[in-house]
């Protein structure tokens, strides 16, 4: 698999060829989490839904087996898009920016990516405090008809306030606090004069208390929040140890998460990881060289 060029897999149809048996094979024996299937170089490169946990891997499975899945709903996290924040070099946190045009057009490409999912759907639809946030969810909720769904704005989801660092270019951060490294040690992050990691996962604590674990089971739940703020709360969500956080990449502007969730946390499934193949020209310029650091493939990373 490591040998067929990266075009190949955006084609898809080798993968659901490829996924198709391996998801015959473990029903047949049952071992639904057993088998993975991934390219370890490049591992989010995936069209469909970039690494895909087999259980899950079927586009129309809907209703998980009571056998392994129990009181679940589907979580869609997603990134905003890009907002006049992201386009200066520069360290941004909590400072309120509306998104460019860029970052509308990619806000109506993830809408239209899960239309036919949630089309008519009720829905519950959470975002950041903050208008990069808010704009992007409601670009979404109008490209899947879902304009008078109620959008619940909490500060639980907004972006870990970096306090110091803010506003200062990424070299300057390195320079001045060498100490801080939001990629690979996200989770012993301290902010000079602003949040530390174990204050965002506080946040995102009381989100799942407050909010999911009051859902009903079978919901469709989506929430539009930040790039560190997701990766802590998709950690959590997994019940994932703290450490694991190192190894979530950057997600994407608009890029999506899919979860299947139990909230008793015993066996939540991956149904895409950091999908943004609905982007296409609208990729961010050197985002595969920057946003995926991660030197160890997630959903592979053996738990401790």
């Amino acid at each position: 698999w490591n040998h067929v060029p990266r075009a190949s897999h955006r084609a898809s149809g080798l993968v659901q060829c490829i996924n198709g048996f391996l998801w015959k094979l473990c029903n047949n024996i049952g071992q639904f989490n057993a088998v993975i299937v991934t390219h370890s170089s490049h591992p989010f490169l995936f069209d469909n839904s970039m690494i895909t946990n087999l259980m899950s891997y079927n586009p129309d499975f809907k209703n998980p087996s009571p056998h392994f899945l129990t009181n679940t709903m589907r979580i869609y996290l997603i990134r905003h898009g890009e907002s006049y924040g992201n386009t200066g070099g520069k360290i941004i946190s909590t400072t309120d920016f509306e998104l460019t045009e860029k970052g509308t057009v990619q806000s109506r490409r993830i809408g239209k990516k899960l239309c036919a999912e949630l089309k008519g759907k009720p829905i519950s639809a959470y975002c950041s405090s903050l208008a990069r946030a808010r704009q992007t969810l409601w670009e979404v909720l109008h490209c899947i008809g879902q304009e008078d769904a109620e959008i619940i704005e909490t500060t639980y989801l907004k972006e870990v306030d970096l306090g110091l660092l803010e506003g200062m270019s990424w070299e300057e951060r390195h320079q001045r606090y060498p100490e801080v490294d939001l990629d690979e040690k996200l989770s012993q992050l301290k902010a000079p004069e602003g949040e530390s990691f174990q204050d965002v996962k506080k946040r995102c604590r009381a989100f799942i208390e407050d909010h999911l674990k009051k859902k009903d089971e079978g919901e469709n739940v989506v929430i539009v929040s930040h790039g560190i703020t997701l990766r802590v709360l998709t950690n959590m969500l997994l019940n994932r140890p703290d450490d694991d956080v190192n190894c979530l990449n950057w997600m994407e502007n608009t890029a999506l998460t899919e979860l299947i969730w139990e909230k008793e946390g015993r066996a939540s499934q991956v149904v895409r990881l950091n999908d943004y193949s609905h982007l296409g020209e609208l990729e961010t310029a050197g985002y595969e060289n920057w946003g995926l650091f991660a030197k160890h493939d997630y959903l592979l990373k053996k738990r401790t």
